[in-house]
């Protein structure tokens, strides 16, 4: 007879009964914490949280600057390009990055395994998001044509540079991880202070330029962000950059080679129609990147595909370490 309300103040009532009854049957007294024994929690928790809201900041702050300098339009463009860019990052990327927590969780204190999924992740996230962005930034022309409508041209420009942006920020995101399970928090939250702070400014300055200059922003002060982190990262886990950057050489290569496969075909064809372009654009980067990458890398490539599907299930006490 209750309708609705029943359905509320059931589920409202369920706990309340539930913690009632575990503290009358079974009584237990409250101990007061202790702030010396805290501390190293709270620290970390203010740290996180001071990230947390810088990152909310700065990662928002080119859709403010667009919607209240530029206007209704540019800022639709701008937004749909964003999501566009970013949508690799979320679905597929996402993938690898719920590997990363239970891995670096597990090997925090082992430097040596550390530096190991550290480097074997990185790789993996370079052999996805390089291609799959990369390619989305050199389709973008006949891609905008076939999909959208002849006033979305606009966005062009903006979904080329944002893919690039989001290639780079997809395979540095792991150097965060591996300084947050080393305790560098107070580190991290100086960053993204720094960025909260300077990148309002940044994307300003390049609304002079519309939704392409706010793109373009992404690519001047973010990426110097990363210099002092992987410096951090080099020290704490004992690794040499020249180590971090072999991680990427079978993405670069077989990328560079797809790319001027592409851009090739795109000159071939350009008064195809987009339909056609688009197809034969895409066929001969799959084909090209799949046929570098595993001529050149195959030994590197296998063990990688067999640590992603591994790592699903996350690293168990008695089988941590990740495939040869």
């Amino acid at each position: 007879g209750g309708g609705y309300w029943t359905l509320v103040i059931g589920n409202l009532l369920a706990p309340i009964i539930t913690t009632v009854s575990v503290v009358l049957l079974r009584r237990t007294a409250l101990a007061w914490p202790r702030i010396r024994e805290m501390k190293e929690s709270l620290t970390f928790t203010r740290d996180q949280v001071v990230q947390t809201l810088s990152w909310y900041v700065y990662s928002n702050a080119d859709f403010l600057v667009a919607g209240k300098v530029l206007g209704a339009t540019p800022l639709g463009i701008y937004s749909l390009a964003w999501t566009l860019a970013q949508s690799v990052p979320e679905k597929i990327i996402g993938l690898v990055m719920r590997v990363t927590p239970a891995y670096f969780s597990a090997v925090q204190n082992d430097l040596v395994e550390l530096r190991r999924y550290f480097l074997r992740l990185t790789e993996v996230l370079a052999i996805v998001a390089f291609p799959t962005l990369i390619g989305l930034a050199l389709v973008t022309s006949p891609l905008v044509d076939l999909a959208l409508e002849e006033k979305w041209a606009e966005m062009k420009a903006p979904l080329q540079i944002l893919a690039i942006y989001a290639a780079y920020n997809s395979v540095t995101q792991l150097v965060s991880r591996v300084l947050t399970v080393r305790r560098e928090m107070l580190f991290l939250r100086r960053i993204a202070v720094f960025l909260a702070v300077t990148l309002p400014f940044v994307f300003w300055f390049g609304s002079r330029w519309g939704p392409t200059g706010i793109a373009l922003s992404w690519l001047t002060i973010h990426p110097l962000s990363r210099i002092p982190m992987l410096m951090r990262v080099s020290r704490v886990a004992e690794l040499s950059i020249f180590q971090y950057l072999a991680a990427y050489l079978p993405a670069l290569v077989s990328t560079t080679a797809m790319s001027m496969a592409v851009l090739g075909v795109g000159v071939a064809l350009a008064d195809a129609g987009p339909g056609m372009k688009l197809l034969l654009m895409i066929s001969t980067g799959i084909l090209v990147y799949l046929g570098t990458l595993f001529s050149l890398f195959g030994r590197r490539v296998v063990p990688l595909v067999r640590l992603v599907r591994s790592g699903v299930q996350g690293p168990t006490a008695g089988n941590s370490d990740p495939p040869e």
